[in-house]
């Protein structure tokens, strides 16, 4: 009897990914482990025995959520010889070499949906996703191997000259032929760690060079001992066998992630409630969400129209920032005072604000309604949807500008705000950001004050930071406004916040300084492109901020 394919195998090295906090480029661990999941349960109807090899982290990781029939740690070599991070490729090459019998090695976003009972696929000699052309980077890395002398298989170097060469993809990969398959995978493990290779490899900045290296010896040599071999892989895209693959960029695409999560939900119920309990909990981003609701129901929002703009600042604990630019801001657009206002509403701060805001000379702001101060103290803690809609709630502008206490306007800034949206007959969302991360204007928005009511405002389910800025824009586009983005230095400045994420963290609860920022706008994203899978565009069931507890300190009622 033909020998017969009844393991299947997955490999992780997850060492170089938690030292980035992303996981096999799935931005959150939470995700690997759903995807993982899935394959897993899906390999479970076509196979024996489900293998699973590992460094020591990646065995802490997923072990205990996921159940495998076998468990090794031969993985953990790589971090033992110090082997690269960016040689990804390299725990593939580990699993080719150890095993013994007929098996196929997927990755941990493959699913294997149907294989066709007269499928050949699990008697193939050799098993590869895909045979595709050698992509052109390959060929100058190829070059570059050549001329700096790497230690390598000279022979090989003719194929670079066969023109359209095929090279496999190993989203799954194995077969019966293990001879083959152990050899190859010999050869990439003595490429890579051979000691004047390894030296040139481990060299800082190294990946600039030899980034795609581990490919080649992978998948070029590969396609090159498939060729001098004369060997006929069974090819799993053209075949029809249905399976999906997450190629890499998706793995970082929400639809794609929620997608994900619908699945299991329907397949694996049990698993997606029972990892709820335990110490590695899986965040769902398809359950429903709590949020800050007003005690007090019932509270009309504040007209608008009294004013054309109304630039809105709240702030917690960032006295050392507005001191520097409200005077500024309140100067460079005083000649504009019949038409634009400022509103400052401060949530609880305990670093002096208080005191200084009132020692400063204010009147001629506050006597021709330019400047408008409230304060509350509901929130212990800062959550930026909650702050910023409770300051634009009190705004009286036909549109209202979200800005941050470390932006300034520039000289006229609102009049140029305004301009913006009579040129587009007030029916767009403006993002005045200049795509420069470091220079702390991304949360510059400016809406009509008609559109904030109708879209409920910032997202208060969402986690009190990341991504709340991002969600009403989506949420604002998808209700039909024109998303425009002005990068004019002059009205974009913003003091240099370095570690701005961090200062911001000090408000929070040591659970939300655990989870970190990242972690929170990651959640937050997935939080946010789920509620417009389900085409929910209004945020808080449109009843927003805080509005009972809100003490007018300056400015008209």
């Amino acid at each position: 009897m033909m020998d017969e394919i009844k393991t299947a195998v997955y490999a992780y090295w997850a060492k170089p990914f938690a030292e980035k906090n992303v996981y096999s480029n799935f931005q959150r661990k939470n995700d690997l482990l759903v995807s993982l999941k899935l394959s897993v349960e899906q390999s479970r109807k076509f196979f024996d025995k489900i293998v699973f090899y590992g460094d020591h982290e990646a065995i802490s990781q997923i072990c205990k959520i996921i159940e495998f029939d076998e468990i090794y740690d031969d993985i953990e070599e790589l971090n033992q010889k110090n082997i690269p991070d960016y040689f990804y490729s390299l725990p593939k090459a580990i699993v080719c070499e150890k095993m013994r019998e007929p098996f196929v090695l997927l990755e941990n976003d493959f699913y294997l949906w149907e294989i066709p009972s007269e499928s050949k696929l699990l008697n193939s000699e050799l098993i590869v996703e895909d045979m595709h052309v050698t992509p052109d980077g390959y060929y100058k890395e190829i070059s570059n191997m050549k001329s700096d002398g790497l230690n390598t298989r000279p022979r090989w170097y003719r194929f670079a000259n066969k023109g359209e060469f095929k090279i496999p993809s190993k989203g799954i990969y194995g077969g019966t032929n293990i001879k083959f398959i152990n050899e190859h995978a010999a050869e990439v493990i003595k490429l890579t760690t051979n000691p004047e290779n390894l030296s040139r490899f481990q060299v800082e900045n190294a990946n600039k060079s030899y980034k795609n290296t581990h490919l080649v010896y992978d998948l070029w040599y590969c396609g090159a001992k498939i060729d001098t071999h004369k060997i006929e892989p069974f090819n799993v895209r053209v075949s029809d066998v249905k399976y999906t693959h997450l190629y890499s960029d998706k793995k970082n695409d929400p639809d794609v992630i929620i997608k994900l999560y619908q699945r299991v939900k329907k397949d694996l119920p049990e698993f997606m409630n029972s990892i709820k309990s335990k110490e590695s909990s899986v965040f769902d981003p398809l359950s429903d969400y709590d949020y800050f609701i007003e005690p007090i129901k019932g509270i009309d929002n504040v007209p608008c129209g009294k004013k054309k703009l109304t630039f809105v600042m709240a702030l917690m604990n960032r006295s050392h920032q507005i001191e520097q630019t409200l005077l500024k801001n309140l100067e460079d657009n005083w000649e504009d005072r019949d038409d634009i206002e400022f509103l400052l509403m401060d949530v609880n701060s305990k670093d002096g604000f208080r005191n200084w805001i009132r020692e400063q000379n204010l009147e001629k702001y506050i006597e021709c309604g330019y400047l408008r101060y409230y304060e509350t103290e509901i929130l212990d803690q800062w959550h930026a949807s909650i702050g910023k809609n409770t300051a634009t709630h009190q705004a009286r502008g036909t549109i209202v500008v979200t800005l941050d206490c470390d932006n300034f306007t520039g000289y006229r800034g609102g009049r140029f705000v305004i301009t913006q949206f009579e040129q587009n007959d007030y029916n767009c969302v403006v993002h005045q950001y200049d795509w420069k991360p470091q220079n702390g204007n991304f949360g510059r928005i400016a809406l009509t004050k008609k559109k904030f009511n109708e879209i409920g405002g910032y997202d208060q389910s969402l986690l009190p930071m990341g991504y709340q800025d991002w969600d009403i824009i989506k949420r604002a586009e998808a209700s039909g406004c024109k998303y425009v983005n002005p990068t004019d230095e002059e009205f974009n400045r913003a003091i240099m916040n370095e570690g701005g994420k961090e200062l911001s963290m000090a408000n929070q609860t040591d659970v939300h300084k655990q989870m970190g920022w990242i972690e929170m706008n990651r959640i937050n994203k997935l939080k946010c492109h789920i509620n417009l899978y389900q085409k929910k565009h209004k945020a808080n069931e449109g009843y927003y901020g805080i509005r009972s507890d809100v003490r007018n300190i300056y400015g008209e009622e």
